[in-house]
């Protein structure tokens, strides 16, 4: 804060130094003084903790706040000093690496100096020495059991960190292997003058490295059979085949086997502090059914949370989320006073897209005014809202009976944005019925043409494919025959079919072939689709309510909330 005020060069406001002038013989400077007093004094209230800015409140001016505060925090600082001695007793390694661990003690080394006066010349290599031996005491103390101290020897010997990848690989030449653990292991001397030196020995040790007890168990291997777990997280075995999804601390397992997932499950329970959590119900926000249909995915409870923050529980609905063919712009309208509202509802309508793709191409055309947004865009914003208020438990079904053969559709608005002239690129994939992939996004490169566009967008939805089917080969699902690719553009197909280049593909960039290419191996069979059964085109453009509902129904949303 004594930063921020020396450079606005209002510093006297807090110290004194800038007098309080006369309201009746200087109004001009009072008036001056003023603003810039209130300006200082909300600075102040608005930075401390609610209930001591109650305690200032009745504080006219800024300096009487901050002297206010200095009678307040200007005392000793044993409370301080007390908490940081308290959280270094209670300070241990636990899980953490040792290198995470010093680091974390280090912080609290650092902040106790902060409070504590320097000695004398005369008496600081004797302070200088009492602390590092205080220090490396505490050190110690908290290691774990992995390393222990000699107190004859004055040495320290530990073996390899479990957390640390460095020391737990093996030769990476060859993949890790259920060896037991080393018997015995060199030991580090540590001096007791420094501590910090001694830690980058620690961690490039030459001592022969072993894989942690737990790799008994799982082997990580690239090989053609693996015993257990695959590096893409699928162990398998036999016939079985279990799948585990992991982000940040949450996990998901499933399997055709109950068996070996209640076996892994007790292993991770044996190794690792997690909690079984039953059937998945709700998982990073979203909420899952289940049924002999299928399983049904969506954020209901998000939804209506954004209609209670936005006010509009109660407003009127609206049967589709854009009037058709509406095309914003960055000059449209006045500038909103306070863009922060829009930017937050913004933000959360891009987070409810993962569970509702009809609305994908609105917010993401809303969310290029986020620096500068108007009138309209708000306008537009608040009417996706309302549409959301007529159904807010709309989402996903995956149907329990299904093919598991791929299938996409590709379209492009050609020039749909009236500030770029950039095409606009949209396709959804489907794994049998279930749609398990879509995208809305403006194209990099001006398209000269109608089917340069359709072309791009074609190139796109092939890169989309080809990682789908990788994945899906991991999860035992190939994909034997080539995967439909439905345009409603003449024109792109015959390009992609003719291996001839000529005058008017010349100019196309080399990166688009690669529908071309994916065409010749095999992975793909485009094929014609009429536009008025193109389910990509609810991707690129703003369509009319019964257009809009046709295309919704066939991308499998439902709503398994709705009375009807």
């Amino acid at each position: 804060m004594i930063h921020a005020l020396t450079a606005k060069n209002k510093i006297g406001f807090i110290n004194g130094s800038i007098k309080q002038p006369s309201e009746k013989d200087q109004p001009t400077e009072y008036a001056l003084w003023n603003h810039c007093n209130s300006m200082i004094l909300s600075w102040l209230t608005h930075s401390a903790e609610p209930d001591l800015a109650k305690g200032v409140s009745h504080a006219k001016t800024a300096y009487q706040v901050w002297e206010d505060f200095k009678d307040q925090f200007s005392q000793k600082n044993a409370p301080a000093i007390y908490q940081i001695q308290k959280s270094l007793a209670s300070f241990s390694q636990g899980t953490m690496t040792i290198s995470t661990y010093f680091t974390k003690l280090k912080g609290l080394w650092d902040k106790l100096d902060t409070y504590r006066a320097l000695p004398t010349c005369n008496q600081m290599k004797a302070h200088d020495e009492q602390r590092e031996e205080d220090r490396l005491m505490q050190f110690l103390m908290g290691l774990h059991d992995t390393y222990n101290v000699d107190l004859a020897t004055g040495k320290m010997i530990g073996s390899a960190e479990p957390t640390a990848a460095k020391d737990i690989s093996p030769n990476p030449t060859q993949p890790l292997t259920s060896s037991p653990p080393a018997q015995s292991a060199e030991p580090i001397s540590t001096s007791s003058d420094s501590i910090i030196p001694s830690f980058p020995p620690l961690r490039q040790s030459l001592r022969p490295k072993q894989p942690p007890a737990w790799h008994r168990d799982y082997i990580l291997s690239a090989q053609v059979n693996p015993p257990s777990i695959v590096p893409s997280y699928t162990p398998a075995k036999g016939t079985s085949f279990t799948a585990i999804l992991i982000y940040v601390d949450d996990i998901l397992l499933t399997g055709n086997d109950l068996q070996e997932i209640e076996l892994l499950k007790k292993f991770l329970l044996k190794r690792f502090r997690i909690k079984d959590l039953g059937d998945l119900k709700y998982f990073l926000g979203i909420e899952f059914s289940r049924s002999k249909k299928g399983i049904f995915m969506s954020r209901r409870k998000y939804a209506l949370n954004i209609l209670q923050d936005s006010g509009l529980l109660g407003v009127r609905l609206n049967k589709f989320p854009m009037e058709q063919n509406l095309k914003l712009t960055p000059t449209d309208g006045i500038l909103l006073s306070d863009p922060t509202k829009y930017r937050r509802l913004v933000g959360k309508l891009i987070y409810l897209t993962i569970t509702r793709p009809n609305i994908v191409y609105f917010v993401r055309t809303l969310s290029q005014f986020m620096h500068e947004p108007r009138k309209p865009h708000w306008n537009a914003a608040i009417r996706i809202l309302k549409y959301i208020k007529g159904n807010p438990g709309q989402g996903l079904l995956f149907p329990s009976t299904n093919n598991l053969a791929l299938k996409a559709f590709c379209d492009s608005d050609w020039g749909g944005c009236r500030t770029t002239r950039r095409s606009i690129t949209g396709y959804c994939i489907f794994l049998g019925n279930s749609l398990v992939s879509w995208k809305s996004k403006k194209q990099a490169n001006v398209s000269r043409s109608l089917a340069e566009a359709e072309y791009r967008a074609m190139a796109n939805t092939c890169l989309e494919l080809t990682w789908l089917r990788y994945i899906l080969q991991d999860l035992r699902v190939p994909q034997v025959a080539p995967t439909r690719l439905f345009c409603d553009n003449q024109v792109a197909l015959h390009i992609a079919a003719n291996p001839v280049f000529h005058e008017r593909t010349k100019h196309i960039e080399i990166d688009c072939h690669i529908v071309r290419e994916k065409l010749q191996a095999g992975m793909i069979k485009p094929s014609y689709v009429p536009t008025r059964f193109q389910l990509a085109d609810v991707f690129t453009k703003a369509l009319g309510k019964d257009q809009f509902e046709t295309l919704r129904n066939k991308l499998g949303l439902h709503d398994i909330h709705s009375l009807t």
